[in-house]
């Protein structure tokens, strides 16, 4: 055994960014378990938010029924007032965030919409499925961005100098706060998944140019953009 002991260790050692990774991975899962998903979509997620059962459930992209919305804000008490829209002068409301976040939910709203009246929850977008699922979904697009950044560090330092980052980004910055304890939610997280994926498809292109390489930098700029406007200077990277 002693030779495919050495030979284990061996490719340990050539990955130990990827042990760093998955280890990392590991530990902002359960802290972000010991973090209650009940009240997640509140605040400022609650604007980001927004746009999927408005359109979705409600058919009412515009807010103009303010019906439905009285009743979430009664029912759930996502913020104590509505500072996240504008009021129209013809009636409607105007969300003043873009809609980037709500990219970013759809895929696990759509999965609870379906599965929250089987479950004996109201579909209404804001019950306990939706609240968990969607926590959740956003922490795995979390985690795939420190994959994601372990393979643009890749490309510049060996193994070792990538471990050693990763756990001074993940562990070392407010990133790990934003991440699993007050900011699953937020934008935060989210841009760096995004970025790290903007910074390697660049990097893909200038190895192998192509259209493959050119839509991912494209439909991830424009994503970055879409959910911070601000950040439309990541079209300079």
């Amino acid at each position: 055994y002693g030779p495919i002991a050495y030979g284990y260790l061996g490719i340990m050692k050539g990955r130990l960014s990827l042990v760093a990774v998955l280890s990392l991975c590991a530990v902002l899962f359960v802290l972000r378990t010991t973090q209650t998903a009940r009240h997640a979509l509140t605040w400022d997620v609650f604007g980001y938010y927004l746009y999927l059962p408005a359109t979705f459930i409600h058919d009412d992209p515009g807010l103009k029924n303010h019906a439905w919305l009285d009743e979430v804000m009664t029912t759930y008490d996502p913020s104590s007032t509505l500072y996240q829209l504008v009021d129209g002068a013809d009636g409607s409301r105007v969300i003043k965030y873009s809609s980037g976040m709500a990219v970013a939910y759809a895929p696990w709203f759509f999965i609870a919409h379906v599965i929250a009246e089987p479950m004996g929850y109201p579909a209404d977008g804001f019950s306990a499925p939706y609240q968990y699922l969607i926590t959740y979904g956003m922490l795995l697009w979390v985690l795939l961005g420190i994959f994601l950044l372990r393979k643009v560090l890749l490309h510049f330092f060996d193994d070792k100098v990538v471990a050693m980052l990763l756990v001074l980004v993940v562990l070392g910055t407010n990133y790990l706060h934003l991440a699993v304890i007050n900011g699953t939610l937020l934008t935060h997280p989210l841009l760096l998944t995004l970025y790290a994926g903007l910074v390697l498809a660049t990097i893909r292109w200038h190895e192998r140019p192509g259209a493959g390489a050119a839509i991912a930098i494209g439909g991830i700029a424009g994503w970055i953009t879409l959910v911070r406007p601000s950040e439309g200077v990541c079209l300079l990277i």
